[in-house]
């Protein structure tokens, strides 16, 4: 039988069949991504020319909060730092303490009370917020009932802003994008719209229809920019696509170090030519890969050889990567990482500070907001001999304690400050004087729930409060006037 003799072409086709399983391992990608969609090259491009790039820029956008940790947690902090608690002031043409005009203020603070609590803000503000901070604008649409309020977010590529009512955001939607089925998914005043625009004989006519202000929610993230929208931490997505690639980096390199492959040596003649035939080869090669674990790979070659390993000697360098990208994202965000659990950062002041810059930032969004409401407040009430603006408080999760505070202290002192303190602590406008009633005219709150008597609570002058178990007032209690003797 004739010996095949083992050549160089067996050589390169047996290690390129092993090559090629090696390569699958090596699953490195030569561009940071935030999704197959959008890389970093092109948001660099997009951010260029931000006018003309708005979609894809937002697209971004909502890629990144679906993929990244980071930006998700950004945008949630942000959207849920405001607690949206609010007061509602009168604005009355006559305040004269007459019985009449207190009787009209009484009553028509119920009616603007009952429809500002029939809407949920806490609720809806915190989506419209997110939206918002996602897509750089909030396009939204009112259903209203009796007991119900919802405010429908609307696509923003079928709208686009009109005018501006009260200072305050109108626009347009574009009423070709919806055939006459999917009118029974929007509020009445989309069908009247539609049918304007579709069953007129004027082909001229523009399907982009004014959605009314009684029933348009609009706000932007940056009121400066009048013509377009821009989410407003658009300019992280590269630190996101960075921070994205150094992770699939170094899972990747992980994966790689528990690979290892074993080269075989095949021996030469003193002609430097295979002394064994390729049958014999082969034969051994597959004896050693039958019984190789997945992540051992095997070549046969004529040169010297050793283990190959794919382990990183500098594993550490490839941590510090990602956290040094995570700070790079945290510091281009301008939020203190120290909120999201960093543990390198461990400063009060630094994040007391950070907190209080992001209030601020989010106060404009608030105060904007505001406005909406009280422009509908006057579509529904606009008409009354008093009526009342709504005025969100500048309360967060972060200083709801300490405005509690103010505004309780300024309460003390005789500043109409009750009602912002009831709201602050979580009592709307709506629920104050219900509550009151309920808990001490009703179930007699006041007289059944009393504080437990112990001896430091209890005084032996009923008198004078004490401070001790000697019945000590707080004067006599001091180390001064023990040592002296009261003299």
């Amino acid at each position: 039988m004739e010996t095949k003799v083992f050549t160089l072409d067996d050589f390169l086709r047996y290690q390129a069949r092993i090559g090629s399983n090696v390569l699958n391992l090596v699953r490195l990608r030569d561009k940071a991504t935030i999704n197959e969609q959008f890389s970093r090259k092109y948001i660099m491009q997009w951010l260029r020319s931000p006018i003309a790039n708005e979609r894809n820029l937002r697209n971004a956008s909502r890629a990144a909060y679906r993929s990244s940790q980071q930006y998700r947690e950004h945008i949630q902090y942000k959207a849920s730092l405001p607690l949206w608690k609010y007061i509602l002031k009168p604005k009355a043409d006559d305040y004269t303490k007459s019985q009449k005009i207190k009787n009209v203020m009484r009553r028509e603070f119920y009616n603007y009370g009952a429809f500002v609590e029939n809407m949920n803000l806490p609720h809806e503000m915190e989506k419209v917020l997110r939206i918002a901070l996602i897509d750089g604008v909030f396009y939204g649409v009112i259903w209203e009932g009796k007991e119900s309020f919802y405010i429908q977010p609307l696509e923003p590529d079928f709208c686009r802003l009109a005018t501006i009512e009260d200072g305050t955001f109108l626009y347009e939607f574009n009423m070709s994008v919806l055939a006459e089925a999917d009118l029974v998914s929007y509020p009445p005043i989309f069908s009247k719209l539609w049918h304007e625009w579709h069953d007129s004989k004027d082909r001229t006519i523009s399907p982009w229809r004014l959605i009314p202000g009684d029933v348009s929610f609009c706000v932007k993230a940056d009121e400066s920019l009048l013509t377009y929208s821009l989410p407003p931490y658009v300019s992280t997505l590269p630190l996101v696509a960075d921070l994205e690639n150094y992770t699939e980096l170094s899972a990747a390199e992980a994966e790689l170090s528990l690979y290892k492959m074993i080269a075989m040596t095949v021996p030469l003649d003193a002609n430097k030519k295979p002394s064994i035939s390729y049958d014999e080869v082969r034969k051994y090669y597959d004896q050693v890969v039958n019984n190789l674990p997945d992540e051992v790979g095997a070549i046969a070659t004529p040169f010297n050889y050793t283990v190959i390993g794919f382990d990183e000697s500098a594993t550490t360098t490839h941590v510090d990567r990602i956290a040094d990208a995570t700070n790079r994202f945290w510091a281009g965000s301008c939020v203190n990482s120290l909120i999201f659990g960093d543990a390198t950062n461990k400063s009060a002041t630094a994040l007391k500070l950070s907190v209080q810059k992001d209030e601020q930032m989010i106060y404009s969004f608030i105060k904007q907001a505001a406005r909406v409401v009280n422009r509908l407040l006057r579509y529904r009430f606009g008409t009354l001999k008093v009526r009342y603006a709504l005025e969100f408080l500048p309360v967060t999760w972060m200083n709801q304690e300490e405005k509690a505070k103010m505004y309780r202290d300024a309460a003390m002192y005789g500043m109409p400050t009750k009602m912002a303190f009831a709201s602050t602590v979580g009592i709307s406008p709506e629920n104050f004087e219900g509550m009151n009633i309920l808990e001490e005219g009703v179930l007699d709150m006041f007289d059944t729930l009393k504080p437990m008597h112990s001896s430091n609570t209890m005084s032996s002058d009923p008198g004078r409060p004490s401070t001790d178990e000697t019945g000590a007032t707080p004067a006599e209690s001091t180390e001064a006037h023990r040592e002296t003797g009261g003299d």
